[in-house]
């Protein structure tokens, strides 16, 4: 009995340092690597997680939330992840860009200059920066920011665009001309850069090179009602009714209460001595507006020329209670 007991003993020992040696090694384990008890998993701990990849980690939630639009709280995701990463320019950047959709401009000039200050060759930031001067209509330094830009990056074809826009705030009209052809050198689908040289040519009466700046905004963007109007607007000057029609009829698909397009498109047809759909489009012209002069005085031109004088009149009767003052 007295050896079955020391035998006992023995194994009670052995079997009391083994715990000791287990609990000791996982009390190690928990030290070395974390445990997450929600799951039972191990985790590395979060100082063990380098800076940058926890301030990337909150960025991206940022631009998450940016993508829906909600720009304040995309703001203070960037904060948190600068308060990680001081130096970290891309969450400068994307704090900047937030406060410019929010339109706080002042803020995000100065957000800019930080972001600058950090990384001097951020040729985006230079480029929104100097967005965010031409909304503050500090035209001089945003083309100072442009300029900056284009030294950094020369093949960016949003720079020269922004640049002329910049140049023409102050009548700079070859400048800008050349700023505008070169963004759309650089990238042939920048349709806000043909656009505004097509304006552009528009006023400086050269109609046949805006035409076709208008032409590649409609090739680029079909849906773009404004590139199809002003289309329409010069096919009619160039007397190419046709072709005006056509652009017009383009401008309706897309928007087939616009009154002002309904009354260019009952001029055009007056001029064709398609008197009958004349009519019919600036009578829809005066039902979508109601206040528009000018529809009702061609309303009343187009009856005159039908020989309606009745409906001529009560046309132009309601044309002078607008306002007008002439005849037909």
């Amino acid at each position: 009995m007295g050896r079955i007991k020391r035998m006992n003993i023995k194994k009670i020992i052995i079997s009391i340092l083994v715990l000791v040696f287990i609990l000791t090694a996982v009390s190690i384990f928990f030290q070395e690597y974390g445990w997450k008890k929600e799951t039972g998993k191990n985790i590395t701990p979060v100082s063990t997680i380098p800076p940058l990849r926890v301030a990337e980690a909150i960025m991206r939630d940022g631009l998450g939330l940016a993508q829906e639009g909600r720009y304040e709280e995309a703001i203070k995701k960037y904060e948190q992840a600068i308060e990680i990463k001081p130096d970290y320019e891309t969450a400068w950047s994307n704090k900047c860009y937030a406060l410019i959709k929010l339109e706080r401009y002042e803020e995000a000039v100065e957000c800019y200059d930080i972001t600058l200050d950090i990384q001097p060759e951020y040729w985006t930031a230079w480029s929104n920066r100097g967005s965010a001067l031409l909304a503050l209509n500090r035209t001089y330094d945003a083309l100072e920011s442009f300029d900056e830009g284009i030294k950094l990056n020369p093949r960016d074809s949003s720079l020269y665009y922004k640049k002329g826009v910049a140049l023409e705030r102050l009548g700079k009209w070859e400048d800008v001309l050349e700023n505008y052809y070169k963004a759309v050198e650089l990238d042939s689908e920048n349709a806000a850069a043909w656009y505004s040289m097509g304006v552009l040519l528009t006023e400086m009466n050269e109609t046949k090179e805006a035409i076709k700046s208008f032409d590649m905004v409609t090739r680029i963007e079909p849906d773009n009602i404004e590139a199809w109007k002003a289309m329409g607007t010069l096919f009619t000057y160039t007397g190419e009714f046709e072709k005006a029609l056509a652009a017009y009829d383009q401008a309706l698909r897309l928007d087939p209460d616009d009154s002002d397009t309904l009354n260019d498109m009952g001029v055009i047809l007056v001029k064709l001595n398609r008197y009958d759909e004349a009519i019919e489009s600036l009578k829809r012209s005066t039902q979508t507006n109601l206040t528009n002069v000018e529809a009702w005085v061609n309303l009343a031109a187009a009856y005159s020329n039908l020989g309606d004088d009745e409906k001529a009149e009560s046309a132009l009767t309601r044309a002078r209670e607008l306002g007008y003052e002439g005849e037909v």
